[in-house]
């Protein structure tokens, strides 16, 4: 399954502005280069850009919620996944695979969301 997941979220095609991905581009800097992911406030004036590229709501949300949950703030990272997912996120593949999310894979908060955006997904796990 998880083979068939990655060739369907390859084969998707999808259009951002340039400057959000720039913006993203910045966020996961500051997420990957040691040191840097406390620097809230520059992490949160990054988010603050990106939100308002409503377009791309539903992405930010679920970057938010990567950036929570790497952060150790479960119930922040949960609130944002449900947010992005309300909004229309839905590769199953990328919310069950996405290492940034593996600090709340295993929570019950995690797995309902799972159970309540994908069921037939988790029906065939």
């Amino acid at each position: 399954q998880d083979q068939q997941g990655f060739e369907k979220f390859r084969r998707t095609s999808y259009t951002f502005n340039m400057q959000y991905i720039s913006y993203v581009s910045i966020l996961y800097a500051y997420i990957r280069i040691p040191g840097l992911i406390d620097s809230t406030e520059n992490v949160n004036y990054v988010f603050d850009q990106m939100f308002t590229y409503k377009q791309h709501e539903m992405f930010t949300w679920y970057h938010h919620a990567c950036y929570k949950s790497l952060k150790k703030d479960a119930g922040g990272a949960l609130e944002s996944l449900e947010r992005s997912l309300k909004l229309g996120f839905g590769s199953y593949f990328q919310v069950s695979s996405d290492k940034d999310l593996d600090p709340i894979r295993e929570l019950p908060g995690y797995k309902a969301l799972l159970l309540k955006y994908f069921p037939e997904e988790q029906k065939n796990k």
